[in-house]
Parts: structure tokens; C-alpha cells; sequence
């Protein structure tokens, strides 16, 4: 039995980890929708498996707080219960209760955001040449997140990401950027927004203790630092994370 000191927080990923778009179901398996499009269409589904899984940590008690690449409106656009602080945009914005962003955030930071516009923008300008220069089936575009300049979004076929990532060596070493590739989905993210400072900063905010329990939960390899944060650390087994440990444990 948990006590006001021994709380459980969940600290989890979304698209891919707790629901996914419906052609990543297998066959056979009863989902329903839980996040819609921009339109109020069901886009992303939860299967029965990872309902009862998110259903346990309700009925647990959890705080649950999700650390997701959507951007505020993505975000809100999801039907689930969330406990007080959200992080949005690959950890570029932690928002408080009311959806805004968090003005303790901003202080820790510390940085003028508007210096990552044009290294964005310039970045974005590149990739949409190199799409109409090759004809390449994919689109790229700025997110900007609460006024916050936050990453260069691309989306595509796995070749034509793959033209793209090797037209721009300057940019996948770059000493201010993350590169973050999972299937379909590539982003160049400035260094300093990461999921595992708005984690840390939002553990702090909730005044964790050492008795207090700490999930995490993530699907991709990218969300290793921010699972990293937590007591124990959670990921389907069909994801790239799950993926990428097993293939680096049967080949040692």
C-alpha cells in the first residue's frame, strides 16, 4: 500500500509506446481509438494489451506524465488521463496543469530559444531542396511549439530518409544537435532539449523522494537517457529500443 511519501510516478512516452497508428496492430488484435487528427478523426489506437497495462497504473495511483515527441496540440488531442506536468517536442517545453508552459522551465534553461530559429530554419531549407531536387517522397517543416523554435520534423519512406540523412553530414555531427530517426519519422533537435532534462526537471518539481517508485517507460532508442531516469525502465517488445538490445545481447 502506497503512503503520501511512497508515491508511484510513471514517466512514459506515447505514440508507440502506449498507442500506435492503426496498420501497427497486428491482425486480430482489439484496439480503440485514443488520440485524434487535427480534424477529430481517430488516428492512434490502444490495443487491449496496453490498455490493461496503462488501466493498472491508473488504478494504482500513478501520477502519470507524459515525455512525448508530440507538440502541445498533438498532445491535447490524446484521451487519456495525465497527472500535472507534460513534457512536449522531444523535451524542448514542460507544461504545468493548465497546458502552458512551465515559467520554471524557461528559467532553468536559460538560453534565448530565438538562436535555434535559423539553424532550424536553415536546416529545413536543405532538406526541402534535397526532396525537389530528387523527388524524393517525403515532407520536412519547423515545429514551433508554444512560440519555442523546437525541432525540424521529417517524415517519409525509410530510402528516401536515408537520402536525405547522407545529403547532410554537417548537420547529423553537429555539435548543438540531436539527429532522432525512428521508422517513418527524422528530427534535428538542439542539443539542450532532451527528454531526460524535462524528466529530471519534472522529478524535481514533484519533489521525489528515495522511497518514491519511478517508471519510465519508452519505445525508442532515443528515449534511453530520459528511461534512464527512473527505477525501472519499461519498453514493448516490438519497438526499436526492445529490438536494438536484444539484437546487441545475441550477437555478443
Amino acid at each position: 500500500m502506497t503512503t503520501k511519501s511512497q508515491r508511484i510516478i510513471v514517466l512514459t512516452d506515447l505514440d508507440d509506446s502506449l498507442f500506435q497508428t492503426l496498420k501497427k496492430i497486428p491482425e486480430g488484435v482489439s484496439s480503440l481509438p485514443v488520440a485524434t487528427d487535427r480534424d477529430n478523426n481517430p488516428l492512434s489506437y490502444m490495443t487491449n494489451p496496453q490498455r490493461i497495462f496503462f488501466d493498472m497504473l491508473v488504478n494504482s495511483g500513478a501520477e502519470i506524465i507524459p515525455i512525448t515527441g508530440r507538440n502541445t496540440d498533438a498532445l491535447e488531442r490524446v484521451s487519456l488521463p495525465f497527472g500535472k506536468y507534460s513534457s512536449v517536442s522531444h523535451g524542448a517545453i514542460v507544461l504545468d496543469d493548465n497546458n502552458q508552459v512551465c515559467a520554471e522551465w524557461l528559467q532553468w534553461l536559460n538560453i534565448d530559444t530565438a538562436t535555434f530559429a535559423n539553424l532550424l530554419d536553415n536546416i529545413n531549407d536543405r532538406v526541402q531542396t534535397i526532396i525537389h531536387t530528387q523527388s524524393l517522397d517525403a515532407r520536412s517543416r519547423v515545429i514551433v511549439d508554444q512560440g519555442i523554435p523546437a525541432y525540424v520534423s521529417i517524415k517519409g519512406m525509410d530510402s528516401d530518409l536515408n537520402e536525405i540523412y547522407k545529403a547532410l553530414p554537417e548537420y547529423n555531427q553537429h555539435e548543438t544537435l540531436r539527429f532522432h530517426r525512428n521508422g517513418r519519422n527524422m528530427a534535428y533537435i538542439p542539443a539542450i532539449f532532451c527528454k531526460k532534462n524535462a524528466a529530471e526537471f519534472i522529478l524535481k518539481q514533484l519533489n521525489v523522494q528515495p522511497d518514491d517508485l519511478v517508471l519510465t517507460v519508452g519505445d525508442s532508442i532515443s528515449d534511453l537517457p530520459m528511461m534512464q531516469t527512473g527505477t525501472y525502465a519499461i519498453a514493448p517488445l516490438r519497438s526499436q529500443l526492445a529490438t536494438d538490445i536484444f539484437k546487441t545481447q545475441l550477437s555478443e
